[in-house]
């Protein structure tokens, strides 16, 4: 579901973007807590970032989190670079950044393409694979 749109700056930037919040209902993944805020340029209307958090219990209990935190986050991805992989415009470096603002990390996606087959066996599951069986409730 998209929420009202209205204006954001990414941490301590002067531009102010565009803000639509993005929230999925009940029973949507497993964690209808999380959202993400998606930052959009108010010239170009290009995806410029996203403010999103975790709420996934697992990753909470891995943090070691009072029962009483719902989320972690907020934190932003920025994008900081594009290219134009079959006519659509797509993100080719990012940086997360922390709740405070602190570097989390930096991320280069390459080789994007839409115009080959996808091969299925690039999904197809390992018989040694570990099977995630974390659970996005909180334990007790």
């Amino acid at each position: 579901m998209l929420g009202e749109v209205r204006k954001k700056k990414i941490l301590n930037e002067p531009k102010e973007y565009l803000a639509v919040k993005m929230t999925f209902g009940s029973g949507t993944g497993e964690s209808s807590d999380d959202y993400y805020d998606l930052l959009i340029d108010t010239e170009t209307y290009t995806l410029m970032g996203y403010e999103y958090i975790m709420a996934y219990g697992a990753i909470l209990d891995a943090f070691e989190l009072p029962k009483d935190v719902k989320f972690l986050g907020p934190f932003i991805k920025k994008m900081v670079d594009y290219e134009t992989v079959d006519g659509l415009k797509m993100d080719t470096k990012l940086i997360t950044f922390g709740p405070k603002g602190e570097d989390y990390g930096y991320h280069t996606y390459k080789n994007w393409n839409f115009s080959k087959t996808f091969e299925d066996k690039l999904v197809t599951v390992p018989s040694n694979a570990i099977e995630d069986k974390s659970s996005s409730k909180r334990k007790e």
